[in-house]
């Protein structure tokens, strides 16, 4: 569930007081209620001072057991590295005898389509797709992590398929278009060097040669035509693929994907990881916290692995979840994980003291 940022208001005194490290400076945080944005972030930071007295305090181990006796899960959480490219931090909680150990990747994601916001803070959104971008790699490749189970992507109802499916024909879509373009590319190449060829000739034998047969002079009666045609060809067909793109435009076009697609879909697109559904379609209607981490649990434990990695949303906190359901489910435990990229505290911060000033 989202945390209660409200709370701020309602006993500023006490996080005045966790803010300065134990003394009392006053009740300002109160004329910070909105906009909902500086108090969220305010919370987030806060949050950092407390962070292991808020999550399940009945449940986490003060002390660790030697490795030998940890369960699968929680080896896993031990053996978690602690630094990992673009992670800003890496907090770690661990549940005696926990079954699963989930992995929350938190992100910042740009709004729906028809949305009025779509389009603005790209950077922010850029920077931390990088950082998760980068945290997914070095997982995929020191952890052979396969699988990511991916906010958006969901189970309709009254079928055990999911919207990656049709993520999985766009791939192939974007693979077969990948290899249209590389032998479009070629042809492209040859064609350029025929029409230096060409010209070479025609500037040989058609203008310096004093002398030519009847087969050359109707060559050279139809060479200008045709190298208009070639000409054109290569303007409209063979532009884009004239030269290789410059390090600014590859960049231009990754920030663009990491926007529009997020770090997970690019790496999937890429084929370096699978993405698996994060949520229900039924969870979708009922709320936007609460049921959608809850039936991600139900999804992870159904699947039963060892660890499970999700890219979901920075408000996201599954720390109550995690905890009624390991209460209600006591053979099926969850340990947790949770990382932040780097560019989330730097830009999100960013972000709300931009709203402050409006």
């Amino acid at each position: 569930m989202p945390m209660n940022y409200k709370k701020i208001a309602k006993t500023t005194a006490k996080w005045a007081i966790v803010l300065t490290g134990g003394y009392f400076i006053g009740t300002t945080a109160t004329k910070y209620i909105e906009p909902p944005e500086f108090i969220d972030l305010l919370a987030e930071y806060t949050q950092r001072f407390t962070e292991q007295s808020r999550f399940m305090a009945s449940n986490v181990r003060t002390l660790a057991s030697p490795l030998e006796k940890k369960t699968a899960a929680n080896q896993y959480l031990h053996n978690f590295p602690t630094n990992i490219p673009g992670a800003g931090t890496i907090t770690r909680y661990e549940v005696d005898g926990a079954k699963h150990c989930l992995v929350h990747i938190r992100q910042l994601h740009h709004p729906p389509l028809d949305s009025l916001r779509f389009g603005k803070k790209r950077t922010p959104i850029i920077a931390v797709q990088q950082d998760i971008y980068a945290i997914l790699s070095h997982l995929i490749q020191k952890s052979k992590l396969t699988n990511v189970y991916e906010e958006g992507i969901y189970v309709p109802e009254g079928t055990s398929k999911d919207t990656v499916e049709g993520l999985l024909y766009l791939r192939q879509q974007k693979q077969d278009l990948k290899k249209s373009d590389t032998t479009l590319r070629k042809k492209c190449e040859e064609l350029s060097l025929q029409r230096e060829k060409n010209e070479k000739i025609y500037t040989q034998i058609c203008i310096n040669s004093p002398k030519m047969s009847q087969e050359l002079f109707n060559w050279c009666q139809r060479y200008e035509p045709i190298a208009k045609l070639l000409e054109q060809v290569s303007r409209d067909v063979c532009g884009k693929y004239s030269s290789a793109p410059s390090e600014q435009n590859e960049t231009e076009k990754q920030g663009e994907e990491l926007y529009r697609q997020g770090a997970a879909d690019v790496l999937f697109f890429e084929r370096k990881v699978d993405l698996k559904a994060a949520e229900t379609a039924n969870a979708r209607k009922q709320g936007r916290f609460e049921p959608r981490e809850d039936a991600l649990l139900e999804i992870v434990a159904k699947d039963a692995p060892t660890y499970a990695v999700t890219v979901y949303g920075g408000g996201h906190d599954f720390g109550d979840n995690i905890e009624r359901w390991n209460t209600a489910h006591p053979h099926q435990k969850f340990s947790f994980i949770e990382i932040t990229p780097t560019a989330y505290f730097t830009h999100a911060l960013g972000m709300a003291v931009d709203e402050i000033k409006r």
